[in-house]
């Protein structure tokens, strides 16, 4: 069950991919359905209440940077501005919303910010600094990468132990 999950979690993250970079939009029904099947995936891992914390974790640090963002957003513009529509987009912020409910805290610490710098090299080697980034779509196939490649070498997204051993060099 949790490999035909996994397919159609990227089938629907291609999706929003294609939708992202050609429109600059992605419809509701692929967000919407990206939602449903993190759901579904969550709620079949063997740990899920114990995982519902470091869920918390992820949106309360993810809360943070966009109170921080919209702060600096403030006080640069000297007026309370609603970044949502002009920097980022509604499908961005579901996009995070799932991002969260998909990794344990580290793995999404990691995930999200070597995507982000991933995301921002592209965006600076390929176009003009005027158009707006595909942040949903971009994060999305690399979402589907990783979802990839955790199925294949059995890796488990809620879990930090492995990628901690990998960063500290330590075995706890």
């Amino acid at each position: 069950m949790q490999i035909i999950l996994t397919i159609f979690t990227v089938m629907v993250l291609a999706g929003i991919f294609y939708f992202d970079l050609r429109y600059l939009a992605v419809p509701t029904y692929l967000v919407m359905g990206l939602i449903l099947l993190t759901g579904i995936r969550f709620g079949m891992e063997e740990q899920a209440a114990e995982n519902l914390m470091k869920i918390m974790i992820n949106i309360v640090g993810t809360l943070a940077v966009l109170l921080t963002a919209i702060i600096v957003l403030f006080i640069r513009k000297k007026q309370v501005v609603n970044p949502v529509n002009r920097w980022i987009g509604a499908a961005d912020l579901l996009l995070i919303l799932v991002l969260c409910l998909s990794f344990s805290p580290v793995n999404y610490l990691v995930f999200f910010i070597l995507s982000s710098f991933l995301i921002i090299t592209i965006k600076i080697l390929t176009s003009s600094s005027d158009k707006p980034i595909p942040l949903a779509g971009m994060q999305s196939l690399l979402f589907a990468i990783t979802l990839i490649l955790a199925r294949i070498f059995e890796y488990s997204l809620y879990n930090d132990t492995r990628l901690l051993i990998l960063i500290t060099g330590n075995a706890y």
